[in-house]
């Protein structure tokens, strides 16, 4: 939700200066992204409170039940903290290692967790968010003013959409959403591949307007969906004890996968133009037969 609200204002603070005169309007919001990281350094350094669990395996115990009493209260934090003690002592019994989780049966967790975090970047989230001015002009939007336009749509379907989850995202289960959400996206991809299509054929069309419908729809399924389910559901699979190294293991997946989003699409596109709409559509097939068959009930 925090990180929608964020995008929401940048997509409009970047369509307001795309009026000033000069050409070079678009170094000023990148410039104001300093102040946010200025406060969330001096916030992180003043007001953060250190983990509690991190305390504990440092024999910090007395820190610990202080972290504890200003987030929850002096009797809450007696149970928290022998709860985490408990936990603690168990995980020193079972405690894995890098290589335990490349073994079996770990590492069918390590997989799981890995390919959720990975499809949700190939299915082709960042493709269009990175380059959504690119995706309408070549659908047909030529005035760089109307394209930057749309492009603020897509922060707001990306804001309301951000709130289904919060209040439905428990009632259906993870492999339930990931489901819709894959099926939303892949039709959303074909939608983008046939207008930019279109607009080949038909340039100057009024039809061409159509195409900003189709990054809205993608990203209102994705938020119900792989937004959220990509970050839970390998924070749940894993033992407690192998959790920080196995959610670790499937960032690094989610991270590498934008970076060669990011860094293909680009010459992709102009190779193959709207076809890569379609290669992000067959991989979303694919994602599709990975949450049915491989995501347990």
């Amino acid at each position: 939700m925090v990180l929608c609200t964020g995008e929401l204002c940048a997509f409009w603070m970047n369509y307001g200066f795309n009026y000033l005169s000069t050409k070079h309007w678009w170094r000023i919001p990148l410039a104001i992204q300093i102040l946010p990281a200025i406060v969330l350094g001096i916030g992180c350094w003043f007001w953060v409170l250190p983990s509690p669990r991190w305390l504990v395996t440092q024999d910090r115990h007395d820190c610990a039940r202080e972290v504890l009493i200003r987030l929850h209260g002096p009797e809450a934090a007696v149970v928290e903290l022998e709860q985490i003690q408990e936990t603690m002592r168990l995980e020193k019994h079972t405690k894995a290692s890098w290589t335990g989780m490349f073994k079996i049966p770990i590492l069918r967790l390590t997989l799981l967790g890995c390919g959720i975090q990975g499809f949700q970047q190939v299915t082709g989230t960042n493709s269009i968010l990175y380059y959504t001015p690119t995706l309408f002009e070549k659908g047909g939007i030529t005035d760089p003013r109307t394209a930057n336009l749309a492009t603020g749509g897509v922060g707001i379907a990306l804001f309301v959409s951000a709130w289904i989850p919060i209040f439905f995202f428990d009632r259906l289960g993870r492999k339930v959403w990931l489901q819709i959400g894959t099926v939303g996206m892949m039709l959303a991809m074909v939608g983008i591949a046939v207008l930019q299509w279109h607009a080949g054929e038909s340039p100057g069309s009024k039809g061409n307007y159509a195409i900003v419908v189709f990054p809205y729809l993608f990203y209102i399924f994705f938020n119900i969906s792989w937004g959220v389910a990509a970050w839970t559901y390998p924070s749940e699979i894993f033992p407690l004890s192998m959790r920080a190294k196995g959610n670790a293991l499937a960032t690094s997946a989610n991270w590498t996968m934008c970076y060669i989003v990011a860094q293909a699409s680009p010459p992709v596109a102009d190779a193959i133009g709207w076809g890569l709409y379609v290669v992000y559509a067959a991989i979303c097939v694919i994602a599709f037969i990975f949450v049915r068959f491989a995501l347990g009930g």
